[in-house]
């Protein structure tokens, strides 16, 4: 079974192993069918046989996908993005990690923690650094084919593990999003400034963060977001390699001596709404990673509607589900800048 399940994972990540190297994608897809059918007892797909075989050897047939899910989260391609990489302190039990983070306590601690539908938010403050861990929920991803597609082998099963696995990484990456966005919510007043541009107060917005982290703070935010805050641009006083920038990149890479670093935008899962806010920037300083995820446990697997279990569902279609135990939460001690284009 874990054979079976390393060639749906690579299959899943389109990798090809070395031994499947000279198979062409279709053959490939008839050697994880073959191989699913000797976990299976079975030698090819007849209805009858298939259905009776999946009653005896299902539980077989979920530690596999099972495998496959949790490689994939391991793997970790939701961390892979410029978030992730800016924003998230990310630990899975998977892996050897414990669910504890620790914030060094010179200034008040904000903790904002998703959950489940709401944002909770609580503000302390320590004299000395504290060890925090994250509340962990339950996650779910579902999908449907047809039972007798899967069966016959009209659609590739490889590509159904990836499709929920995307899901999961889409979902993983929009949880860290918004709950890094809830809690800039709770920032003091003297943090944030909403309304049209005005270049000296977001000059003084940032000299508040700099004052308070005793760092030069940097600006962050999507393409269209820094192209806001850059406001209207005099070219005559431009630079000719400043020019050159701005026509290449449609910004400039350093605002007034403040950094600018683009986050990449994105869709929210299943919708044609971004994932980041194209007229918010936020002002941080210094490698702090704000959010902090935990990953624990491996991924279950469960069918529902499949007519080898009796519960077979009125269209005949089969809801695959896949669960993971994940928490996510906003802890920081040093302030953070937000400007809100009005």
């Amino acid at each position: 079974m874990a054979k079976l399940g390393y060639l749906i994972y690579e299959s899943a990540m389109n990798k090809v192993p070395t031994e499947y190297s000279s198979l062409s994608v279709k053959e490939r897809e008839d050697a994880i069918r073959e191989k699913m059918f000797e976990v299976l007892g079975i030698d090819k797909y007849e209805k009858k046989s298939f259905r009776r075989a999946m009653r005896k050897h299902s539980a077989e047939v979920y530690e596999i996908i099972e495998d496959v899910a949790t490689q994939i989260l391991n793997n970790g391609d939701y961390a892979k993005n410029e978030f992730f990489n800016t924003f998230v302190e990310l630990k899975n039990e998977a892996l050897g990690d414990t669910n504890e983070f620790y914030i060094e306590g010179e200034n008040s601690l904000e903790v904002v923690e998703f959950s489940g539908s709401h944002f909770n938010a609580n503000r302390k403050r320590y004299d000395a650094g504290e060890k925090f861990g994250v509340e962990v929920k339950d996650y779910i991803v579902s999908c449907f084919e047809y039972a007798e597609r899967i069966a016959s082998g009209r659609v590739d099963f490889a590509k159904i593990i990836a499709d929920m696995t995307v899901a999961i990484n889409d979902k993983l990456s929009e949880t860290a999003q918004t709950t890094f966005a809830a809690a800039l919510a709770h920032l003091p007043s003297v943090f944030t400034l909403s309304g049209s541009f005005v270049e000296q107060d977001i000059l003084t917005l940032a000299a508040h963060v700099q004052a308070s982290t005793g760092e030069k703070p940097y600006a962050i935010g999507t393409a269209v977001a820094l192209s806001k805050l850059q406001g209207k641009k005099d070219l005559s006083s431009y630079s000719s390699n400043m020019k050159e920038e701005l026509n290449r990149n449609g910004r400039l890479s350093i605002w007034n001596g403040i950094t600018c670093v683009e986050l990449a935008q994105g869709h929210k899962k299943g919708t044609f709404d971004f994932t980041m806010d194209d007229n918010v920037v936020y002002f941080l300083s210094g490698g702090e990673k704000p959010v902090k995820m935990f990953l624990e446990g491996d991924a279950e697997y469960r069918e529902v509607g499949a007519t080898w279990d009796g519960r077979e569902n009125a269209d005949k279609s089969v809801e695959q589900e896949i669960t993971y135990k994940a928490g996510c939460a906003v802890m920081y001690n040093k302030m953070l800048g937000k400007v809100v284009f009005e």
